[in-house]
């Protein structure tokens, strides 16, 4: 049986900063917060992340968490 242990978690937030006046793209800029507690909730982390993007001034393109966890066998 293989059984995962998760190392440690992100959170991740992709912000929209402007518009490029060239061509008209969007500027994105990518927020990281490390060190979130691998035990926290999906949830738990979107508030969190809700709490953060309500001091930017910039719009909130995405929010991801990425978990890094190692397999072995048991």
């Amino acid at each position: 049986m293989v059984t995962a242990d998760k190392e440690r978690s992100q959170l991740r937030l992709v912000l929209e900063v402007g518009i490029d006046p060239v061509n008209g793209s969007s500027i994105q800029k990518t927020k990281s917060f490390s060190n979130i507690k691998t035990d926290s909730t999906d949830e738990g982390v979107y508030n969190v992340a809700q709490a953060f993007l309500s001091l930017q001034s910039s719009l909130a393109l995405s929010i991801a968490r990425n978990d890094l966890s190692h397999l072995h066998l048991s």
